[in-house]
């Protein structure tokens, strides 16, 4: 498929000084396993492999976006997670319960302009019904990302904080 944006961020994690015009193709593949340890705990195994066909677009003295160069980007990334999820949905979504997980993904340069990076990630979710169909929800998540392509998390929108914009 393919992407449009103008931002200072792509989507897999990379930055910009200033917000850009570009275009994302994705093609690749991803392959999940799971093992369980019992009902509420599981490790999940995944294997994901993406190449990025990246368009840059500028505008023209008379406003028109005109494509100014391309790169292409590949991602190869094995991961692992640790998953305890004691949540009970109800119509639209989780009632009670809570979920955490611990997450590392490595991306290894396997391939030329493969990224380099290792991403640690711990989510923690509570779900109370204070009343029929009313439920209060928190959430504390961390990431951390290092190596020569270093992921960026910025805040904002509908996944991490409402009310602020996306990537503020």
């Amino acid at each position: 498929y393919k992407s449009y944006y103008f931002s200072r961020t792509t989507n897999l994690g990379e930055s910009f000084t200033e917000a850009r015009r570009f275009s994302d193709r994705n093609i690749g593949f991803a392959g999940l396993l799971s093992y369980p340890l019992d009902r509420f705990r599981r490790f999940d195994f995944n294997l994901t492999n993406i190449v990025v066909d990246r368009s840059f677009y500028d505008v023209d003295p008379f406003g028109f976006l005109f494509r100014s160069r391309s790169e292409l980007r590949v991602v190869t990334a094995p991961s692992v997670a640790y998953v305890n999820d004691t949540v009970l949905y109800g119509y639209y979504g989780p009632v009670s319960g809570s979920r955490y997980y611990l997450y590392a993904t490595p991306a290894v340069p396997v391939f030329p302009k493969g990224l380099s990076y290792l991403t640690l990630a711990a989510d923690w979710r509570r779900y109370w019904q204070i009343a029929p169909e009313y439920e209060f929800a928190t959430r504390i998540e961390g990431l951390r990302s290092t190596g020569r392509d270093r992921q960026v998390f910025e805040l904002g929108g509908y996944s991490t904080i409402r009310g602020y914009e996306d990537f503020s």
